[in-house]
């Protein structure tokens, strides 16, 4: 006859072998994952030290536009926006910017990320051309590389002023 106590006793302890090769494996693996993660740790994974940054900027801000459009006409506004491609910021601001004709009250010119923003705080004459000339106030925030120059005109009449003379020089003897 067969000893089915003993199968059953065989068993058991194959069940008992196999559970404590198992939680040794997961006890042995769990030290190896911890042993590895605290040398990764440990190690670090960047340089320290300061990045390249890459090429040096050399180009000045470039307007990309402009609220109301360079040259425009019957402005009737009193404000100007002017956006360019890098961050800027205005230096010198008395020294740099002329705005022709001269008014009583100077405008509020702000600079702020990539938009420059002109506010007028006194009345802007009838069939006036008014012109701002930025010389080298604009600059952009990483190189202080110029945009030299920048004027920007507009009109509060019908037609922009071109500030040209014609006429004849006849010598009178």
């Amino acid at each position: 006859m067969y000893n089915y106590f003993a199968f059953y006793k065989s068993s058991v302890s194959l069940q008992a072998s196999w559970y404590y090769m198992r939680k040794q494996n997961f006890i042995l693996l769990f030290f190896l994952s911890f042993a590895a993660s605290t040398s990764l740790l440990q190690t670090g994974c960047a340089n320290i030290g300061m990045p390249t940054g890459g090429p040096r900027d050399s180009t000045a801000p470039v307007v990309v536009k402009a609220d109301p459009e360079n040259d425009a006409t019957n402005f009737t506004d009193n404000r100007i926006t002017i956006n360019f491609n890098e961050y800027v910021e205005l230096k010198e601001q008395q020294n740099n910017i002329i705005v022709s004709p001269l008014q009583v009250v100077n405008p509020i010119i702000t600079s702020k990320l990539k938009t420059i923003t002109v506010r007028f705080k006194d009345t802007l004459q009838e069939n006036t051309t008014y012109s701002i000339n930025f010389g080298r106030a604009i600059v952009d925030v990483n190189e202080g590389n110029p945009a030299e120059n920048y004027v920007y005109t507009f009109s509060t009449g019908p037609v922009i002023d071109t500030i040209t003379l014609t006429g004849n020089v006849v010598l009178a003897a």
